[in-house]
C-alpha cells in the first residue's frame, strides 16, 4: 500500500524556468513488513527526485505550469502499487513582446469598397514559462485577425484612415504585455463621377419649320468623394436651336477632384410638322353648274367645263381626282359632279361640287304674244268682257294646261288677265307660253304715271382681303321690278353681268334700269370694289353654289362647311348651313372681325328650275 502527499501549494518564481521543491514523500507498507522502495516519475518528465534524511523529497528542474508526480512503490516480490499528485510552479514577470516597428501602410481604391485587408509582421512574444497566446484588438474597432502563414497576421475590415492596433500577450500565468502600432489605408479615388442626364427629348414642329429651340434641365452629378464636381465640356446647351431630321446625341462630361471623369448623354429628336391642312379651292375656279339643252336623240351628250384648280400650303400642286371629266357623256337628268383634291400627306378637299343637267329641249310653241301686255280697247256701252284674238298658239307638244283657249278668249274689261298655255314633250319637260291681257273701255283708259317698283337692289358691295390676295370672284342677286299697272316691268338696261372677276383695287358702278309698259322707268345701283385691309385671313370662303329643282319646285335645303379665318370663327353670318332657298339668287355673307378690322367671305346660292 502505497500513499502519496496532497497536491502541493502553488509555487511562484520571480525568475528562471525550473524550480527545485521539496515536498513530503510518500509512505508505502507491505504484509512482509519490509519497506517497499519509491521511485518517482514526472509529467512532463525531465524533474529529478531525490530522498532526504528527514522524508522528504528533493525535485530539481520543475519546470512552470502543473507537473504530475508518480510514486511507485515496489516490495521484495516486485510488487507495485503507485499513487499521484501534482505540483504547480508559476511565474510572476510578464512575457516580452514586440510590435513590429514599420506600420502596414496600403492603398484602397474606391472602386474596390470601402475597407481592405492588411498584413502585418507577426510580433515577437516570449516568456520565462514558455510562448504566450496574442490578442489583438483595434481602436476604431471592427477589424479581424487572423494568424496566417509566413509568420504573419492578416487584419481584415481595415477602414480608410489610421487605425491603431492593440496586441495583448498573456502567459500561463495569466501574466500579461501589451504593446500597440499603427495600421495605415490611404484611400485613393478612382471612381467616376455619377451623371445622370435628361431622359431623350422628342419635340415636333410645326409644318412648313425646320429648326426649333430646345430646353432641358441640367444633368446631377455626385461623387463618392463628396467633394465639388467639374463640368469639362458639353456638345449642346439648354437653349440651342435644333434642326429637324436625324437625332442628335448630346454629351456632358465632369471629373471629380482627383480627375476621374463621368459623362452621359441623351438624344434630342425634331419631329417634322405634320400637315393636317388640306388643299383649297381658288375661288371662282369651281363650276356654278352645268345646264344644257339637247334634242333626246342626242344624249348621252359630252359636256365639258373649266378645270377646277386648287392650292396647298406645302406650295405643291394638290392631286385632282373627280367623280366625272371634263368631256364624258352624260345622260338626260341631273348628275351630281364632284371634285376632290389631296396634298401628299393625305389631306383632301371635296368641296367643290356642281350639277350637270341635260334637259330635252321643251316643245316649241309658235305665235305666243311677248313683251308689253296686249292692251285692248272696248266700247264703253255697257259692256263688261271683250272678245281677244290672239291666236292660234300651236305647238308640237301636248297640251298640258292651260287658264284660256289657244286662239281666243273672253276677258273682263278693267282687269288684267294672266293668260298661262303649258305644253310639254313625252319626258314631261315643259315650255309655257304666258302673257297678259289688259280690256281698257274706251273711254276710262287711265295715265299711268307711276315708275315700276325695284326690288333686291343689292347695296354696295365692298370686299376688303388681306394683301396679296388674288383676283375675287364677286357676284349680286339681280334686281327685280313690279309695276302698280300690274304689268310686269323689263329691264331696258344692265352695264355689268351678276358676276365676275375683280382685280385688287378696281372698283366700278353696276346700273339697272327698268321700264314699265308706258315707259316709266326705275332705277337701281351700287358699288363693287375690291380693297386690301389687315382683316383676318379667311380660309375655306365656298364658292358660289348652284342647286337644280324640278319644276314646279320652289325652294330647297342647301348645306355648306362654314369657312374659318386666322383670327377664329365668325362674327356674323347672313344665313345658316341647311337653311331653305328659294327660286333665284340669294347673296351669303359671312364677317370676319380682327379688332377693329374686318374680312368678309360672301357666295351667292342659286336655285334654278
Amino acid at each position: 500500500m502505497i500513499n502519496c502527499p496532497p497536491d502541493q501549494p502553488v509555487i511562484t518564481l520571480r525568475g528562471g524556468t525550473t524550480a527545485f521543491l521539496t515536498f513530503p514523500g510518500a509512505t508505502a507498507t507491505d504484509d512482509s513488513f519490509v519497506t517497499p522502495t519509491i521511485e518517482y516519475t514526472s509529467i512532463p518528465p525531465g524533474v529529478s527526485f531525490f530522498d532526504s534524511d528527514t522524508g522528504d523529497i528533493f525535485a530539481s528542474n520543475v519546470g512552470i505550469g502543473r507537473t504530475t508526480v508518480t510514486a511507485t512503490a515496489t516490495d521484495a516480490g516486485n510488487t507495485m502499487a503507485s499513487c499521484s499528485f501534482t505540483v504547480t510552479v508559476t511565474v510572476n514577470s510578464p512575457p516580452q513582446l514586440l510590435c513590429p516597428s514599420d506600420p502596414a501602410t496600403v492603398e484602397l481604391r474606391s472602386s474596390t469598397g470601402t475597407t481592405t485587408a492588411v498584413s502585418f509582421p507577426r510580433p515577437s512574444a516570449t516568456d520565462d514559462g514558455g510562448l504566450p497566446t496574442l490578442e489583438y484588438a483595434s481602436t476604431p474597432p471592427g477589424i479581424m485577425f487572423f494568424e496566417s502563414t509566413g509568420n504573419t497576421v492578416l487584419a481584415t475590415n481595415v477602414n480608410v484612415g489610421m487605425t491603431t492596433v492593440t496586441v495583448t500577450a498573456t502567459d500561463t500565468a495569466n501574466n500579461m504585455a501589451s504593446c500597440t502600432f499603427e495600421l495605415t489605408v490611404t484611400g485613393v479615388d478612382d471612381t467616376p463621377p455619377d451623371v445622370q442626364c435628361p431622359p431623350d427629348i422628342f419635340q415636333s414642329i410645326s409644318f412648313g419649320t425646320t429648326e426649333t429651340v430646345v430646353r432641358w434641365d441640367e444633368p446631377t452629378v455626385t461623387d463618392t468623394s463628396g467633394q465639388q464636381t467639374i463640368l469639362i465640356s458639353r456638345t449642346h446647351t439648354s437653349g440651342d436651336v435644333f434642326a429637324g431630321g436625324s437625332p442628335v446625341s448630346v454629351v456632358y462630361i465632369y471629373a471629380d477632384m482627383s480627375g476621374n471623369q463621368g459623362r452621359c448623354s441623351f438624344l434630342v429628336s425634331i419631329g417634322m410638322g405634320i400637315d393636317t391642312t388640306a388643299p383649297v379651292v381658288v375661288q371662282g375656279t369651281c363650276p356654278s353648274g352645268v345646264v344644257q339643252v339637247i334634242d333626246i336623240n342626242s344624249a348621252p351628250q359630252s359636256v365639258t367645263w373649266e378645270l377646277p384648280r386648287a392650292t396647298d400650303n406645302s406650295n405643291e400642286v394638290p392631286t385632282r381626282m373627280a367623280t366625272h371629266n371634263s368631256g364624258d357623256l352624260f345622260q338626260l337628268g341631273n348628275t351630281e359632279v364632284i371634285y376632290t383634291f389631296c396634298d401628299s400627306t393625305g389631306n383632301c378637299n371635296r368641296m367643290c361640287s356642281f350639277n350637270v343637267f341635260l334637259q330635252e329641249e321643251p316643245p316649241t310653241i309658235r305665235n305666243c304674244p311677248s313683251g308689253a301686255p296686249l292692251i285692248v280697247p272696248a266700247d264703253s256701252f255697257g259692256f263688261t268682257a271683250a272678245l281677244v284674238q290672239y291666236g292660234p298658239i300651236t305647238s308640237d307638244g301636248m297640251l298640258e294646261s292651260q287658264t284660256h283657249n289657244t286662239m281666243r278668249d273672253l276677258f273682263e274689261v278693267n282687269r288684267i288677265h294672266n293668260v298661262r298655255i303649258n305644253y310639254c314633250n313625252n319626258e314631261a319637260v315643259c315650255r309655257e307660253c304666258s302673257f297678259q291681257v289688259n280690256v281698257i273701255p274706251v273711254n276710262s283708259r287711265p295715265v299711268d304715271t307711276t315708275p315700276p317698283t325695284v326690288t333686291n337692289c343689292a347695296s354696295d358691295i365692298e370686299r376688303r382681303v388681306p394683301l396679296g390676295s388674288p383676283d375675287q370672284f364677286i357676284s349680286w342677286r339681280t334686281p327685280t321690278a313690279s309695276d302698280p299697272s300690274g304689268v310686269r316691268s323689263s329691264l331696258n338696261n344692265q352695264n355689268y353681268e351678276t358676276q365676275r372677276t375683280v382685280a385688287m383695287g378696281s372698283s366700278f358702278l353696276v346700273e339697272y334700269i327698268f321700264e314699265d309698259a308706258v315707259g316709266n322707268t326705275a332705277y337701281c345701283a351700287f358699288s363693287v370694289s375690291v380693297s386690301t385691309t389687315n382683316g383676318p385671313n379667311v380660309f375655306n370662303c365656298p364658292s358660289d353654289i348652284t342647286r337644280i329643282v324640278p319644276t314646279g319646285t320652289q325652294s330647297i335645303s342647301v348645306s355648306w362647311a362654314d369657312p374659318t379665318s386666322s383670327a377664329g370663327p365668325y362674327s356674323s353670318r347672313s344665313q345658316n348651313p341647311g337653311s331653305t332657298f328659294q327660286l333665284g339668287n340669294t347673296l351669303v355673307t359671312y364677317i370676319f372681325r380682327s379688332g377693329s378690322e374686318v374680312t368678309v367671305c360672301d357666295f351667292i346660292v342659286r336655285v334654278i328650275n
